[in-house]
């Protein structure tokens, strides 16, 4: 079984990660190395999460069609020239479909990653692995929500002392999906778990997680509002759990929003910015800032010259304070584009 809205989250989740990974700017590009991986089946492989570590060795995961075994992760690990050192692939106990959608990699090269996977009783559950450098499984953990249905984990990040954090949506007690956030130590013991259910009772979809450097921990993504349709849903978390504000936005047309990417600067300034329904200019990006506790101190809406469709995916916040969007963008005649977009505040 293939979930539809998980498809855009696999690139949503490429794009945010990749916008960690620096950028340099060369007056001639060469191409160093070109890898391409089939896995055992021979059929469909997709990757979802790319991430280089500070000696340059590169690591991919995603989802790849196993022998007998339906999708499985499968997780590589190349050094800086592209030769590669390790590939581990996970099957979940369903035998079923195991999709991987984020990978975070740790100072001392720990290697973690999180997705779904179906269970012996055919849900998914979230599904995080931890291996070691050298591609040896630390530990595996699985969430299963209290309502024992659906539970995809859309997105992963690892604090300075090894506390993983993992988020995403989870189906409830009569609830419907809530968004479902958890903080595990570095054995991976869990710490807590907080689930969010909005003010609808209905679908909450996290879609992003940032922790800043006092460990507070943030999440977003589109949660149900009865009188608003959906709504960008931001929390923000101190490091023991506990909800220090939460924050929505319904755009001008009071349709869907849907927040799809979040980051925090140094001063605890937090970014979002996703797809937002505008008043007769169907979606647009819509970008925000709020500071540490939570006050809005600008909104910035972008509709592209077809004044159709314009969905950000990506966000990024340099150390000057630049404010960087990227996503896809409708224009008559050619379709979708991207459109990458840079504020200066």
């Amino acid at each position: 079984m293939i979930l539809k809205k998980e498809e855009k989250m696999r690139k949503i989740f490429l794009l945010t990660y990749l916008f960690f990974i620096p950028a340099f700017l060369f007056s001639q590009v060469d191409t160093a190395w070109v890898r391409r991986y089939n896995g055992p089946g021979n059929d469909w492989d997709e990757t979802t999460s790319l991430f280089v570590d500070g000696q340059g060795n590169v690591y991919v995961t995603g989802r790849s069609v196993g022998s007998g075994t339906g999708y499985d992760y499968a997780t590589l690990k190349y050094n800086t020239n592209g030769n590669l050192l390790w590939e581990r692939r996970y099957n979940g106990p369903g035998n079923d479909e195991d999709i991987a959608n984020a990978l975070f990699v740790d100072g001392n090269g720990n290697v973690y990653v999180t997705g779904y996977s179906v269970d012996s009783g055919a849900n998914f559950n979230y599904t995080t692995l931890k291996y070691d450098g050298n591609g040896n499984l630390l530990w595996e953990r699985r969430y299963n929500g209290p309502g024992n249905g659906i539970d995809v984990a859309f997105a992963l990040f690892v604090d300075g002392q090894g506390n993983v954090y993992v988020t995403g949506r989870s189906y409830g007690l009569g609830t419907d999906d809530d968004y479902a956030t958890l903080k595990y130590d570095n054995d991976g013991n869990l710490l807590w778990e907080r689930r969010y259910n909005g003010p609808g009772n209905d679908c909450d979809d996290a879609r992003a997680l940032f922790v800043d450097n006092n460990g507070n921990v943030y999440v977003t993504g589109g949660s149900y509002s009865s009188s608003s349709a959906y709504d960008y849903a931001t929390l923000k978390y101190d490091s023991d759990g506990n909800l220090l504000w939460e924050r929505r936005y319904d755009g001008p047309g009071n349709g869907i929003d849907d927040a799809n990417s979040l980051f925090v600067d140094n001063n605890g300034n937090v970014y979002v910015t996703g797809n937002s329904y505008g008043s007769a200019t169907s979606y647009d990006y819509a970008t925000l800032k709020y500071d540490s506790d939570g006050n809005l101190l600008w909104e910035i809406r972008y509709n592209g010259p077809g004044n159709g469709g314009d969905h950000a995916y990506a966000l990024f916040v340099d150390i000057d304070g630049n404010v960087y969007i990227t996503g896809d963008s409708y224009v008559s005649g050619t379709g979708y584009d991207y459109a990458t977009i840079k504020y200066i505040q």
